[in-house]
Parts: C-alpha cells; sequence; structure tokens
C-alpha cells in the first residue's frame, strides 16, 4: 500500500474523465488549446497561461455516489493511498483528494459531500502491463456504468472508452 503520493498542482485534472454529455465542449476545448499552443508556445515554453472553460455538464452532474465508485476501484484491485499532496516545488499540502493506485499510475477523486465532482489520474509513461490492463478494464466499466469519456489535456488526446481506444492510448 503506497502511503503517501505528491502531485505537483499543474497536473491536476489534466486527463481526467468527463460526462459524454460534454463531446462538443471537449472538441472545441481542445481545438482552442491546440491553437493557443501554436500562437504561444516557442522552444522556451510560454510566458501565458490557458485557462479552460468549465464543461456544461459537470462530474457531479451525474450524481455519481463515491461509495459506488469505491466498490468499482476497490474490485479492480487497486490499493488506497493514504495521502495525497498537491503543491509546487518544495510547497505540498495534504489534499481531500482520495488516490488508490501507484506513484506511477494514481486514480484520483474528488468528491462534494458523497458525490463525486473529478475522476482524474495522474501516471507516467512507464506503467507496468498489469497496471495498464488494470486501468482499462477499470475505464471500460466506468464507461458502462457512466457514460464517461477520457480527455488527456496535456496532449489533446480524446478517448472514448473501449479496449482498443483504451490500449492504444495507454500504450503511446
Amino acid at each position: 500500500m503506497l502511503t503517501n503520493i505528491s502531485i505537483h498542482e499543474d497536473d491536476y485534472c489534466q486527463v481526467q474523465l468527463l460526462p459524454f454529455e460534454n463531446i462538443e465542449f471537449i472538441l472545441n476545448e481542445a481545438e482552442e488549446i491546440i491553437g493557443f499552443k501554436k500562437e504561444n508556445f516557442n522552444i522556451n515554453g510560454s510566458d501565458k497561461i490557458f485557462v479552460r472553460k468549465s464543461p456544461n455538464f459537470p462530474l457531479i452532474s451525474k450524481n455519481i455516489k463515491f461509495s459506488d465508485l469505491q466498490k468499482v476501484v476497490e474490485q479492480n484491485n487497486f490499493e488506497k493511498i493514504i495521502n495525497v499532496d498537491i503543491g509546487y516545488g518544495n510547497s505540498f499540502n495534504k489534499s481531500k483528494t482520495i488516490g488508490y493506485g501507484t506513484d506511477n499510475c494514481a486514480i484520483l477523486i474528488d468528491c462534494d459531500n458523497e458525490f463525486v465532482k473529478n475522476i482524474w489520474f495522474n501516471y507516467y509513461w512507464n506503467f507496468t502491463e498489469i497496471e495498464k490492463e488494470k486501468l482499462s478494464i477499470f475505464l471500460i466499466e466506468i464507461n458502462q456504468l457512466w457514460n464517461q469519456i477520457l480527455i488527456d489535456w496535456n496532449q489533446s488526446i480524446i478517448v472514448k472508452l473501449t479496449k482498443n481506444n483504451i490500449y492504444k492510448y495507454l500504450s503511446n
């Protein structure tokens, strides 16, 4: 069991699940991000920040109970991470975010009372085949239960949650 994970604040919801009803919003926002990067990034980075708009149908509108999501997470053998710290530099603070998984592959959940507000991921592209398979099965189940879509805002990649699409995305 992982006792602690520290996540940079810039990674917050950069890879997340959103209700499929947001597909137009996601496509438009991804297109804006691509345009922003073309216009503002160079070899040295950028001094401007793109702030995403809020989706028309936030995840919390699905009324997913944390207890229901927790069952799916635990049935797929993701272990609870005791502490999730979020921050930057040397300044990380304990978060109310609930985590499951490993350093390489973490499922992160924010709640508003008993309902799930965000499901997001922090992973590094060095997960094991076992982690990749577990995450694939988890995402397929989430989609079957709550009709979600995965968006990787960092890469402007939209993943319809089918086994082939998920595995292709996770294998990049």
